[in-house]
């Protein structure tokens, strides 16, 4: 009974391992592109920097754009590089002195706004992805 058992297991092993192999290798994982606060919060803190964290789940080209949209303007500033798969990456803006104050004080009118286009390095495939986020004293 025993003998009978294990050359069932080694025969249906293989059968299996194949199996996996042939259907792993003919659909390729999509690009997914996750971005978040410094903090992990839903809201960005107010402060002289401000912080975001991005990252995608394979090798991609990255084209970051950080927006602060205020009542009276909007501050812009983009970045963009190559990074490996789950690698988080940093994103700041940092605020000049009048900036920061009106910020401080309509901070409940304003909004950041995060916009990243990610290329897939393998495939060629784009993915834009956007969120905004409110502001907490």
């Amino acid at each position: 009974m025993r003998k009978v058992f294990v050359t069932t297991a080694l025969v249906a092993a293989p059968l299996a391992v194949s199996g996996i192999v042939s259907t792993a290798g003919a659909t390729a994982a999509p690009l997914k592109v996750k971005m978040a606060t410094f903090d992990g919060k839903k809201k960005v803190k107010v402060a002289r920097k401000l912080k975001a964290v991005t990252s995608c789940s394979k090798d991609c080209s990255l084209h970051v754009t950080f927006a602060v949209r205020t009542p009276a303007g909007t501050i812009k500033d983009s970045a963009s590089g190559t990074i490996s798969g789950n690698q988080l990456i940093p994103v700041n803006v940092r605020l000049n002195n009048v900036a920061l104050k009106y910020l401080r004080s309509n901070y409940r009118a304003s909004r950041c706004t995060i916009n990243v286009v990610a290329k897939d390095l393998e495939t060629g495939k784009r993915v834009t992805k956007k969120r905004s986020f409110k502001f907490y004293k």
